[in-house]
């Protein structure tokens, strides 16, 4: 009977679902594990009200060596264990402050087994950051492999798709709807409306405000509601959405949007190539490399040496405001002029889930990892 290794993993977010829901087989048990570090960012966020992502405590894991594992997968996180460890990262690590020592010191460590990049972007960012870094910059950065997140398709074939004819239907999903650029959106389909072209718009979003990037405010929120309720049937607010009841939107609407500022990789976006929906995004960030020319449209904005949009962090938003609505406007527009170009994109999108995305090879690279890991630190055989 095979050795059955057991993999600890951390929290059950939408990115460690996304990462790790295909990976348990006979062979490999996922372990849900939540060590002291769990307690401290409980409290730190329901009795100090620290929500963001990027808190210590939200990053970082430590335990003695128990409860027993082979081996820790985590996500976005690294640790101080005796057991090896690997992580998957969107942006950077360690989440926290990129440039801890201490963080650096864990990433050198030889507990730290492998880091999978979601992205080349990521891996490039990580990579900027360990430049620096001449004494372990190296030595961390030969652990960096890059693995796109899987994604199952959605429909097989474009035949499967419940569109209306005559009338372009738009869809919008993202809880941080100022950051996504939704507001932007919204406007430009105000205009087209006004221009006499038959549109529609879906929007899944708690239209939550106060965002680093966009800095909306409730007034912000107050307008933009008035400004949809103007827009009448036209423009359809939801709310937010089970997942299942997002992907069948996505499966009914001939475009999705994700326009956005800042996005360390777009994950809606996947959703939506998988359903045969091309998307409209920004070249930001994982974008330009999930939503190529030739499955979507893109609104190209200036960047950073980061692959952030130019002036995100110094005050430039207006400008990328201007440059999102303008992009928008003319892709949809576009789209309006040529209907054919849909079909096209839509599969290109299915191809490229299908080639880059597949979740079966996906798995099957993390179960490698995880047995050649488990088998160089314990002198066992791999099952």
């Amino acid at each position: 009977m095979p050795r059955v290794l057991r993999v600890g993993v951390q929290g059950d977010g939408y990115v460690s679902q996304r990462l790790l829901e295909h990976i348990p087989s006979p062979e490999i048990q996922l372990i849900t594990t939540r060590g002291p570090m769990a307690l401290a960012n409980f409290l730190n966020r329901k009795v100090l009200g620290h929500h963001h992502a990027t808190t210590f405590t939200n990053n970082y894991h430590w335990d003695p060596g128990l409860p027993l594992r082979d081996l820790y997968h985590f996500v976005n996180t690294i640790g101080t264990t005796p057991t090896p460890w690997i992580v998957s990262f969107e942006h950077y690590v360690p989440r926290w402050d990129p440039r801890s020592p201490f963080g650096m010191r864990l990433l050198a460590s030889p507990r730290c087994r492998r880091l999978l990049a979601l992205s080349d972007y990521a891996r490039r960012a990580q990579e900027q950051l360990l430049s620096s870094r001449e004494d372990i910059g190296a030595a961390i950065a030969a652990k960096i492999e890059v693995l796109h997140p899987p994604q199952r398709l959605l429909v097989r074939s474009l035949d499967e798709k419940r569109l209306p004819a005559g009338t372009l239907r738009c869809v919008f999903v993202g809880r941080d709807f100022f950051r996504k650029g939704g507001r932007e959106v919204v406007d430009a389909v105000f205009r087209l409306i006004g221009e006499g072209r038959s549109i529609e718009l879906d929007i899944v979003s708690s239209l939550d405000v106060g965002d680093y990037a966009t800095r909306s405010s409730e007034r912000d929120r107050t307008e933009l509601v008035e400004r949809i309720t103007g827009l009448g049937s036209a423009v359809r607010l939801h709310g937010e959405m089970a997942n299942p009841d997002v992907l069948r939107l996505l499966r009914d609407s001939h475009v999705a949007l994700l326009p956005t500022y800042d996005d360390t990789y777009g994950f809606s976006v996947l959703e939506a190539q998988a359903s045969g929906t091309p998307v409209i995004t920004t070249n930001v960030c994982a974008l330009e490399e999930i939503n190529p020319d030739a499955a979507g449209w893109v609104v190209r904005l200036a960047r950073d040496e980061w692959g952030q949009a130019a002036g995100i962090n110094s005050g430039g938003t207006a400008e990328i405001s201007r440059a999102i609505h303008l992009g928008v406007y003319e892709h949809l527009r576009s789209i309006l002029d040529d209907p054919a170009s849909i079909r096209t994109r839509a599969v290109a999108c299915l191809d490229r889930i299908q080639a880059d995305h597949d979740p079966e090879r996906y798995a099957a690279r993390v179960r490698t990892i995880y047995t050649d890991i488990v088998g160089s630190a314990s002198g066992l055989t791999p099952p």
